[in-house]
């Protein structure tokens, strides 16, 4: 999922403010309204919740329109990921580091809700409310328990999945009669990207996928090696930097301590959110693993893990607490959770075997944690897997830019450079350092460029070698304090 760095997580998102004036053509509506304080249109759509049933419920979906300065013919679709994420909630956050500025000039920008998201017929589930939830389980039965059995009754969670949200976007540009579109996915945006490759290819003029999640990812297997390759890497990198190799010498066996420590529980005292009261709990394995592995998502949120990790094992632990509870207050918060089950549930989960789960768990911190907890919720969730054909890797001509992180916790490269094999117009750039989500106008750059001209050939990408990490924190902040 592409996301703010943690210290700006619990900023508010610019939302859209409508125009009284409005305009309907068929069963698309929108007016006038102002976003990420540019002059914008904004708008519903109606679309079958399942196309495959004749005559069945229709859902609505919202979308935004940036126009560019000069009438285009050409949209850029930014597709948010999770999956879950509102992409008009995010959307100001997600093109900024200057893409936006750079090709709203030349390209409308459409920000849509996928259906399941934001105000699109969304499926909320609300999994944190207590602390007890936050730190006990990666993903809380109880509530899932209750949200399945209470969104079951105005909604089909089959037809939830990427196919159908697919369809959905190639409804809404050809409603709004573009000639072509750029595709800009990251994480399961990507995955997002990709299926609409395959479905509706010959509308899309070029795509950039950022971290990098094929139909074929089977998350959440990819995890387990790539969260250990991270954490080694991020042990590796404060080893040869003087101040944190001063602060934090021992920083493997200390995270290993506390590994160790949560398969009992780690006493944690943190503010619940449900009472607004100081309470104690304990933080348990899965949820210790799966929080160290997604602070990782952002190399400057990883600059902290050290610090964290040494307070905590020398009995110092409301850091960690409020690290924990800001990273799930950054899924909870940013995630409509039934839309991001009802996907894991129909096209990951049911492709998971036990041989492959066992292979990629040796050595790695995330054993015995998240695929577990995974297929626990859709043994609840109850939806019916994806037909075996969409976890084949997608063959297309149209031109393909990725972004890969080599230090990516969640996507790692490997896979990016799998699908590449059936890409021939397609360039994977490898981003030393880089985690989940990197920011930095190098990067902006490159991917403009090639927005620009669907074309890799002779693109400079020198300047994303030298992408770096940012100093070690060896001070607490006062949002960890």
């Amino acid at each position: 999922m592409k996301r703010p760095a943690l210290v700006v997580l619990a900023a508010c998102v610019a939302l859209a403010r409508p125009a009284p004036a409005a305009s309907a053509a068929g069963d698309l509506v929108s007016h006038a309204c102002t976003y990420a304080k540019l002059a914008a249109r904004c708008g519903t759509f109606e679309v079958p919740e399942n196309r495959s049933v004749a005559g069945g419920r229709t859902i609505r979906l919202r979308f935004v329109v940036i126009p560019a300065a000069k009438k285009s013919a050409v949209a850029v679709f930014p597709v948010a990921g999770g999956p879950g994420q509102s992409m008009v909630d995010v959307g100001a956050d997600y093109v900024s580091g200057g893409l936006l500025d750079a090709l709203h000039p030349t390209h409308d920008f459409v920000f849509l809700d996928q259906r399941g998201t934001g105000e699109s017929h969304p499926l909320n589930c609300d999994l944190y409310t207590h602390a007890s939830d936050i730190f006990s389980e990666i993903l809380p039965l109880e509530p899932i328990r209750a949200c399945r059995a209470a969104l079951a009754k105005t909604s089909d969670l089959n037809a939830y999945g990427s196919d159908a949200a697919a369809d959905d976007l190639d409804a809404l540009q050809k409603r709004l009669g573009y000639q072509s579109i750029v595709l800009y996915g990251g994480s399961y945006g990507t995955t997002e990207s990709l299926v609409y490759l395959r479905r509706h290819g010959d509308s899309v003029r070029n795509a950039v996928l950022e971290g990098v999640a094929p139909p074929f990812f089977v998350l959440p297997l990819p995890f387990l090696k790539a969260a250990q390759h991270a954490l080694d890497d991020l042990v590796q990198a404060c080893g040869v930097d003087a101040s944190c190799n001063a602060a934090f010498p021992n920083f493997k066996s200390e995270f290993a301590t506390l590994l160790e420590r949560s398969s009992a529980g780690i006493p944690v005292d943190v503010v619940d959110p449900a009472t607004r009261r100081v309470v104690h709990v304990k933080l348990m394995r899965g949820v210790f693993a799966d929080r160290m592995r997604q602070a990782m998502y952002s190399s400057q949120v990883a600059a902290f893990l050290p610090l964290v990790v040494h307070e905590a094992a020398a009995g110092n632990t409301a850091p960690l607490g409020k690290l924990v509870t800001l990273v799930t207050a950054s899924i909870g918060g940013t995630l409509a959770m039934g839309e991001n089950i009802s996907v894991d549930c129909q096209e990951f989960v049911p492709f998971l075997n036990d041989a492959d789960v066992q292979r990629e768990s040796e050595g790695s911190f995330m054993a015995g944690t998240i695929v577990e907890a995974r297929r626990a919720s859709c043994g609840i969730w109850k939806v019916r897997p994806a037909d075996a054909a969409f976890i084949e890797p997608v063959r297309s001509s149209v031109p393909v830019l990725m972004m890969s992180g080599e230090d990516d916790p969640a996507t790692p490269a490997q896979y990016g450079t799998r699908e590449l094999a059936y890409l021939p117009n397609g360039r994977q750039i490898l981003i030393p350092n880089g985690g989940h989500d990197n920011e930095d106008p190098c990067l902006t750059r490159i991917e403009v460029t090639f927005m620009e001209t669907s074309s890799s050939s002779g693109l400079d990408a020198g300047c994303a070698r030298s992408f770096a990490r940012p100093p070690f924190a060896t001070r607490l902040p006062d949002f960890l304090r």
